[in-house]
Parts: C-alpha cells; sequence; structure tokens
C-alpha cells in the first residue's frame, strides 16, 4: 500500500472546466459544474532540509464546487492508482525532479465516491510517499508542488496552483543541540548512527531525528533527516532505545519546567509515531529468542 512532507500557508488553484469526456455517461446535472482545486500542507508552513525525508507528510486537496449544479466525484480511492492522481515536484529552475506518489488513508466508501453540491467543498487528506529512503529536494531553493486530478474517469483534468517549498541545504543549518540515540553496527569501522537534534531555522527551534554514518570512527554529514516537532524553545532532553528492526527510540523533554514531560516514541528506523501493532510484534520476537535461548540450555 502506498504510504506517505510540506509547505507554507494554502495556496489556491486556477479554475478548469470539469466536462465529462463525450463517451462518458454523465451524471445529471455535472455539464453545468465547475469543480476548482486547491492543495495546501496539512500542518503548519515549515521549511525543509535537502537532506529531508518526506514520507507521510500531509497534504490538504480541496475540490469547490462553482458552478449551478451538483458535482460527482467518483473511484476516488483508486485515482492514483489508474494515474488520475499525479503530485509533480518541480526544483528551483522549474526542472522536474519526479512524480510524488501520494497515500489517500480513506476509511469510508463516502471518501472516494460522493456528490459536492453548488457553492460546497470537500476535502480529503492525502500522505506523500516518496518510495526511497532520500529526499526528493536535491539542492537548496523554491521548489514547487502541483498536484493535477480527474474527478471521474476520463474527464478532464484538474490543476492547482504550484505551493511553494522552501528546501534549505541541511549542511548549513545551525545545531543547538544533539543527542545520540544508540548505534547499530553496519559493517567493518562503520556505524549507523541516530541522533535527535535541536536546529535553529528563521528563528524558530525544530526537532530533528536524523541518521549519520560514522566511517572509521568519523562522523559524515548526515544521510537523511526526518521533522519530528517544532518547540518553543531549546529544551534539554533524553533519548532512549537503539537503532534497529523493531525498535523503537523514546525522546522526552519538557518545555517548561514546570509542566508535564512530552514523550514521543517512533520507530528507529523509519521514525513515524510507534504503533500498537509494533508493539506486539516486538514483544512476539523478545518472547521468541526467550524460547529460543531456554531451548539451547
Amino acid at each position: 500500500m502506498l504510504r506517505n512532507a510540506f509547505f507554507p500557508a494554502p495556496v489556491f488553484c486556477v479554475l478548469l472546466g470539469c466536462a465529462a469526456h463525450p463517451d462518458e455517461q454523465k451524471p445529471k446535472g455535472a455539464e453545468n459544474s465547475q469543480l476548482t482545486l486547491s492543495l495546501a500542507l496539512g500542518t503548519a508552513p515549515r521549511p525543509f532540509l535537502t537532506d529531508e525525508i518526506v514520507d507521510g507528510v500531509e497534504l490538504d486537496l480541496t475540490l469547490s464546487n462553482t458552478g449551478s449544479a451538483t458535482a460527482t466525484v467518483t473511484d476516488f480511492e483508486v485515482a492514483h492508482t489508474r494515474g488520475d492522481l499525479v503530485l509533480e515536484v518541480l526544483g528551483p529552475k522549474k526542472e522536474t525532479t519526479g512524480p510524488m506518489g501520494v497515500h489517500l488513508p480513506f476509511k469510508d466508501v463516502r471518501d472516494w465516491h460522493f456528490d459536492i453540491r453548488k457553492g460546497e467543498k470537500a476535502t480529503r487528506r492525502l500522505t506523500l510517499n516518496y518510495f526511497t529512503s532520500h529526499s526528493p529536494f536535491p539542492k537548496a531553493g523554491e521548489y514547487e508542488l502541483i498536484l493535477s486530478l480527474r474527478p471521474r474517469p476520463k474527464a478532464e483534468w484538474l490543476r492547482s496552483a504550484p505551493v511553494l517549498v522552501k528546501v534549505l541545504d541541511a549542511a548549513r543549518v545551525e545545531v543547538l543541540a544533539s543527542t545520540e540515540g544508540g548505534a547499530k553496527f553496519n559493517r567493518p569501522n562503520a556505524d549507523i548512527v541516530p541522533f535527535v537534534q535541536q536546529l535553529a531555522i528563521d528563528g524558530k527551534v525544530y526537532l530533528y531525528y536524523r541518521v549519520v554514518r560514522r566511517e572509521n570512527g568519523k562522523f559524515e554529514a548526515p544521510e537523511r533527516s526526518h521533522f519530528l516537532a517544532v518547540l518553543p524553545k531549546k529544551v534539554d532532553l533524553t533519548v532512549e532505545g537503539k537503532y534497529g528492526d523493531l525498535s523503537p527510540i523514546t525522546i522526552t523533554y519538557r518545555t517548561q519546567a514546570d509542566q508535564k514531560e512530552t514523550k514521543l516514541i517512533v520507530n528507529s528506523i523509519d521514525p513515524r509515531p510507534w504503533t500498537v501493532e509494533e508493539e506486539r510484534l516486538r514483544l512476539e520476537a523478545e518472547k521468541k529468542e526467550r524460547e529460543k535461548a531456554k531451548d539451547k540450555k
């Protein structure tokens, strides 16, 4: 299943007609409808890093009916697999850095087959999936994200205005604090070491999980970064756990001395929130290891 980084405030799209294909059976009144498409970051605006992994970043897709009749959207849950939902990424020089996958985390049939009455809107949340362990932003600069959608098979395309994304050179970002999260042996003279770092960016403090390779005792530049949270200021924190399969890392901190602790528990390899299912699998694996060790005695 497709899964999955990012943008300033909502940017609204150009208007395009939503005329049906001549061979398509038109829903009643569809020929009089007009849909517009807008795209926005599903979370607070923030910059991105050149080594940042964007899987799981949320986007909000909004369809607005500006026509005089009801518009119908069908088979939305398979729009991405049939090529009717495409997210383009354009680099600082308007070069194409490649399409990006999106996941539609819908749980109800009403999420993917619905009507939009005149004057009304429908918003669906998407998550990004880049399919690789690399960032879609190879260099610093301003990027554009553009979403194209066919609301029904064979209908005309709708296209959003670009959402502008600020990308910073990861090697030039100021590190306010860095806490090692445990190392995993990778090959002779090399380790993969995760760090939880507080970065100063545009006057704000951002909490990141960054994976660094250590060659012959020397740390290289971060291989990849994962955004975790925005902090009100630099904080004291603790990191428990180690890098590895079915291994969570727990990050604990307070933003104020008199406040409750904030505790983030994430997957050490793919730092999304640790799930109940992952914990079940971890405990199951530990149990098998104990049984195996007992049998050897």
